[in-house]
């Protein structure tokens, strides 16, 4: 029952929740595939949002063709 959200979700996450997002981890905002960025190599954007235990906040696009680590967490909205 997960909203797939793409960067404006981790961007408003990042906005209004930043607090609440895990600490060291990436947590990644898939979008449809059709929907996301896409270089000239043919490779898809994910945006992740980082937050670390130094309170730091980064925000990057990572491939979506890529392996995904145990460091990340998904990003998702629901209604429940």
């Amino acid at each position: 029952k997960a909203i797939l959200v793409g960067a404006q979700g981790a961007s408003l996450a990042w906005e209004q929740k930043k607090e609440e997002l895990p600490v060291n981890r990436w947590s990644v905002s898939f979008d449809e595939k059709n929907a996301l960025w896409k270089d000239a190599g043919g490779h898809h954007g994910v945006p992740f949002v980082f937050r670390d235990s130094d309170g730091v906040f980064k925000f990057y696009l990572g491939f979506f063709e890529s392996d995904w680590l145990d460091d990340y967490c998904l990003l998702c909205f629901c209604d429940e």
